[in-house]
């Protein structure tokens, strides 16, 4: 009986330490829970969010993905939609430089590889003007 409790016990630890290994001692393994895990990360994050009379403007991480969503509050349509979409990608290309480098910025302080920023224009419908991902190395 002795042996059986011993054996038995041995074997929880075990399994235990290889648990541990494999859990990666606690580091953090998306940059979602890299943020979560530092307060003043997050409270820095939540300061960005902005509501005003014409658009919302908010940040949120998911997994490995930074997003950055700007949602107008009235829904634009026809050709002042398409005017605004153009608007968007023509500030894109000259913006892009600004989030590749975020996006290496959030890599180095986390050491987590991988991460992309999103920007994102809604109408107020919800329906997308415009969006676009970026990458540390600008692909």
């Amino acid at each position: 009986m002795k042996k059986t409790i011993k054996l038995l016990a041995l074997t929880i630890v075990m399994v235990m330490t290889v648990s541990i290994l494999f859990a990666g001692c606690g580091e953090p393994q998306t940059f979602e829970e890299f943020c979560k895990s530092d307060e003043e990360l997050m409270s820095q994050l939540e300061s960005i969010n902005m509501d005003t009379d014409d658009y919302s403007m908010t940040v949120d991480i998911k997994e490995n993905s930074v997003i950055y969503s700007c949602k107008y509050k009235t829904t634009i349509e026809g050709d002042q939609a398409d005017l605004i979409s153009g608007y968007f990608e023509e500030y894109m290309s000259s913006a892009a430089g600004t989030f590749e480098s975020i996006a290496k910025q959030c890599e180095e302080q986390s050491e987590i590889d991988g991460i992309t920023v999103k920007v994102e224009y809604l109408n107020g419908d919800g329906s997308e003007f415009y969006s676009q991902e970026f990458t540390a190395d600008g692909e």
